[in-house]
């Protein structure tokens, strides 16, 4: 790395800005280019122009994230000493919360970063961004494990900028800190005098684990980094905002209409005479003999087929970004009865956040495994938990629309009385909980039946009704 950021990287980090101020609403900035064609219509002052900002970028990246995590992913272990440590490690690093604000990143930037550290003992875990991340991976086969995880950072150390270069390779991390001036890298410093960190920190993980994740937001074959949700969506954008900004321009410039007054009222200066301000006199009209009066020249603006073109331009939104208009209750496309009638709605944009999900699931699986392989090779503990052997987790994704509990009851009954299911598998389903946690449920109904049917020896169920007649001894 002779240059900062590399030169293949520039487009990257120039699309992750662009995207970013779009998710801020940072319009003007993000689309300053395209807005140069309105500064001739105000001597090429743009402080003048009304553009109205839409913030759809925004909406689309916060419903990905939203049935993503709004509700959380059960994170299922095999070892119940795993299953604590990982519960524990969830709840102090905040997972969900920063899972979901990662989902946030990922939408409208393509890529998430995750890194797993330790910090007095702990593990812990902690998001990069993107825009620091420059992997050293094959071009040819993307599939195949990364060779370097680079992080590379300005950081200023006594009032001047230095490049910080973290190298994640397979059981170690080096620490480079190297000058920088106008983007060229000069001479390196050792990172123990700058930062006190030695040059060389052993992590004692093998191949197939690593500190560092990068997790897509959706991808394609043979490129590394991940798809933005904006990606194709920059035109409609644009299109939007400019429709509407044009309109209201057109309105506020009509909206003061000009006062008509007949011939005579102004003088040569274009003002009104004291004079004229009392009492006007007024010629009769030479044809119809009626006296001319002052009056407001309105405009009918007639902006029927450009409203028609923003219905366009929106309807060509939804379906691009895969976003059903359902969500945001727009009633001229129907409104579901019920979540199964609301799911056959969503179902591109459900297909959406599984593509997603796909990715994510993988990455987190990843990431757990590699924590507990890395505090169990290094004695690190999540508040005061240690881990068992190490193995991946099973997670279960919810779909992020809100459960209908009524239909999920009566397909359960349906599949309880033509004997499909188990009343533990039943009771799971529904509340939405493990095996376990089930059959402890069941013990305890079962356990409230037996005191209820002791303390009424009369009940339906002591009278061996629903189950056949109790025989008599």
């Amino acid at each position: 790395m002779k240059q900062y950021p590399p030169q293949k990287d520039i487009d990257r980090l120039a699309k992750y800005e662009t995207y970013e101020q779009l998710f801020q609403g940072n319009h003007r900035l993000a689309f300053s280019k395209r807005l140069e064609q309105y500064a001739s219509q105000f001597a090429g002052d743009m402080s003048l122009v009304r553009y109205v900002v839409l913030p759809y970028p925004r909406i689309i990246s916060t419903i990905s994230a939203d049935l993503l995590f709004e509700e959380q992913p059960k994170i299922v272990l095999e070892s119940d000493t795993n299953q604590d440590f990982v519960d524990k490690l969830w709840y102090e690093n905040s997972m969900w919360t920063t899972l979901y604000e990662e989902a946030l990143v990922s939408s409208y930037k393509g890529d998430s970063v995750l890194r797993i550290l330790a910090v007095d003992g702990q593990i812990r875990i902690d998001t990069v961004k993107p825009d620091v991340y420059f992997p050293v991976y094959n071009d040819n086969n993307v599939k195949a494990p990364v060779k370097e995880h680079v992080l590379a950072y300005k950081q200023i150390i006594d009032e001047r900028q230095y490049l910080v270069v973290e190298i994640y390779r397979v059981g170690e991390i080096e620490t480079r800190v190297y000058d920088l001036k106008d983007g060229v890298i000069g001479g390196e410093y050792s990172s123990l005098d700058m930062l006190g960190i030695e040059p060389i920190v052993k992590t004692n993980l093998g191949e197939g684990f690593s500190l560092i994740h990068h997790v897509k937001n959706w991808g394609m074959s043979g490129k590394f980094w991940g798809i933005s949700d904006y990606e194709d969506l920059l035109d409609l954008f644009f299109a939007i905002n400019n429709r509407l900004s044009r309109n209201e321009h057109i309105l506020d410039k009509h909206g003061d209409p000009i006062l008509a007054v007949p011939k005579g009222v102004l003088d040569s200066n274009g003002n009104v005479s004291r004079q004229q301000l009392g009492m006007i006199e007024l010629p009769s009209h030479p044809m119809t003999g009626e006296a001319d009066k002052p009056e407001y020249i309105v405009w009918d603006s007639k902006l029927e087929s450009s409203f028609a073109q923003i219905d366009v331009l929106l309807e060509q939104l939804w379906i691009s970004s895969q976003m059903s208009p359902t969500l945001f209750g727009l009633t001229k496309y129907g409104v579901a009865e019920s979540g199964r009638a609301l799911k056959y709605k969503l179902l591109r944009t459900l297909s959406l956040k599984h593509r997603k999900q796909m990715y994510w699931d993988n990455g987190l699986k990843a990431l757990i495994e590699s924590s507990i392989e890395f505090a169990r090779n290094n004695q690190l503990t999540s508040d005061g938990l240690r881990p068992a052997e190490t193995e991946v987790p099973t997670i279960y994704w919810q779909d992020g629309i809100i459960m209908d509990e009524l239909e999920i009851l009566q397909a359960e009954q349906a599949k309880l009385d033509y004997d499909l299911t188990t009343k533990e598998d039943a009771i799971s389903n529904i509340d939405g909980i493990t095996s376990n946690e089930a059959q402890n449920k069941l013990t305890r109904i079962q356990e409230e039946l037996d005191a209820k049917n002791k303390a009424n020896p009369f009940s339906i169920i002591n009278r061996g009704i629903n189950g056949g007649d109790e025989e008599e001894d």
